[in-house]
C-alpha cells in the first residue's frame, strides 16, 4: 500500500470521528431505559434531522432534549437540563437525594407530555415548566413534604401526591392552579393536611388511598376551595376540616363515591356546595362512609341529580339544602327523607 492509500485511510476515519462525535450543544433524544449518565441510552443529531448513538450524555447546554415514548429515564446524579420534551409514554425520574435543575434559557424549558416522578430528590426550576394535557407529576416523598414544581398546568395535566407515608404537612407551592389533582398514598400512617394551600383545582379533585391515615384539606381558618371537575372518593378517609371555621368546597361537577370515608372533625361549618351550570350527578356505590357535619347545598340554578333509584346521599348529621331556584332529580322510591 503506497504512501497516497495511507493517507486517505487517515483522513477517512479523521472524517468519520468529526461526523459521529456528538457535541454538547446537539440536539439529544433518549433511545432506550436506564440512568441519565449511561451514554449508551442516546441518540445526537447536529441538524436534528440525522441521528446517531451519542458519545455523552445531554447537559443543559443541550440543544433540544427528548425523552421518547416508551423509554423510562433515571437521573442518578445531579444534573441541569433545559429545552427538554417527555413525551406522552415517557417518564423521566428523579432519584432520592439528587438535584434536578431546569435551567432558564429561551422559551418553555421542560414540556411535560408523560410522567415526571420525583423519588425523594429535588427538582430546582430556574426556568419555566408546562405540563400537557397528558403530562402528569408524581411527588413521591415520603417523609418529608417535598416540592411541586411551580408550571403551568394545562387542562387535562395531574398532579399525584403518591408516596407519604409519616409526612404531615403540604408541600410547597401547593397553592397553584391545578388542573387535576389525585391523592393517593396507600402507605401513608399519619393524617396529612394540605394546611388550606390546595384551593383551586380546574379539573377532578381525587381521593384514592389514605393508608391507615387521612387527607385533610385544612386545620384552622376559613378557606374557599373550587373545584372545576369532579370530586371523586374512591377509598382512604377525606377528612375536608379538623377546624372550627368554614370550609366551603365549590364543584361544578360531578359528585361520586365509591369507597372510603368522608368526614369532618372540627365542628366548624363545612359545605359541599353544587355549583354547576350543566346537571351534576351525585353517585354513590359500594357502601361508602359519610360522617359528622357536612352539609350539602344546591346553589341557585344548579342541577342536583341522583344517578339512579339506589343513590343515597346519607350518613352527614349536616343538612341538605335546595337553595331558592335550584333543581333536584331524585329517583329513590321515598323521595327526599331525612331517614
Amino acid at each position: 500500500m503506497n504512501t497516497k492509500v495511507y493517507v486517505l485511510l487517515f483522513l477517512l476515519f479523521a472524517f468519520s470521528t468529526f461526523i459521529f462525535a456528538s457535541s454538547t450543544t446537539d440536539h439529544f433524544r433518549s433511545n432506550g431505559t436506564g440512568t441519565w449518565s449511561t451514554i449508551g441510552i442516546w441518540e445526537s443529531s447536529s441538524d436534528n434531522l440525522n441521528w446517531s448513538a451519542a458519545t455523552l450524555s445531554p447537559t443543559s447546554a443541550a440543544n433540544t432534549i427528548t425523552i421518547r415514548n416508551g423509554n423510562t429515564v433515571s437521573i442518578g446524579g445531579a444534573v441541569s437540563i433545559d429545552q427538554t420534551v417527555i413525551e406522552n409514554g415517557g417518564q423521566l425520574n428523579v432519584s432520592s437525594g439528587i438535584t434536578l435543575t431546569i435551567a432558564n434559557v429561551t422559551g418553555t424549558d421542560l414540556t411535560v407530555n408523560g410522567i415526571l416522578r420525583n423519588n425523594a430528590g429535588t427538582i430546582t426550576t430556574t426556568g419555566s415548566v408546562v405540563f400537557g394535557s397528558t403530562g402528569i407529576f408524581q411527588l413521591n416523598h415520603t417523609t418529608t413534604a417535598g416540592v411541586i414544581p411551580t408550571a403551568t398546568w394545562n387542562s387535562g395535566s395531574t398532579c399525584e401526591i403518591v408516596g407519604y407515608t409519616t409526612n404531615t404537612s403540604a408541600p410547597t407551592n401547593l397553592g397553584q392552579s391545578f388542573s387535576n389533582f389525585t391523592f393517593n398514598c396507600p402507605n401513608l400512617s399519619a393524617n396529612f393536611s394540605a394546611g388550606g394551600a390546595l384551593t383551586t383545582v380546574n379539573g377532578n379533585l381525587t381521593v384514592a388511598s389514605t393508608g391507615t391515615g387521612s387527607f385533610r384539606l385544612k386545620g384552622n381558618g376559613g378557606v374557599t376551595v373550587a373545584i372545576g371537575g369532579d370530586l371523586i372518593i374512591t377509598g382512604g378517609t377525606f377528612n375536608i376540616s379538623s377546624g372550627n371555621s368554614t370550609l366551603d368546597m365549590n364543584l361544578s361537577g360531578n359528585f361520586t363515591m365509591s369507597g372510603g370515608t368522608l368526614t369532618e372533625s372540627g365542628g366548624g361549618t363545612n359545605n359541599i356546595n353544587f355549583a354547576g351550570t350543566t346537571a351534576q350527578i351525585i353517585s354513590i356505590t359500594n357502601s361508602p362512609t359519610i360522617n359528622n357535619t357536612i352539609n350539602f347545598v344546591v346553589n341557585s340554578s344548579a342541577i342536583a341529580e341522583f344517578e339512579n333509584e339506589n343513590t343515597v346521599l346519607g350518613g352527614s348529621t349536616g343538612t341538605f339544602t335546595a337553595s331558592s331556584g335550584s333543581t333536584l332529580i331524585i329517583k329513590h322510591a321515598s323521595g327526599i327523607t331525612s331517614s
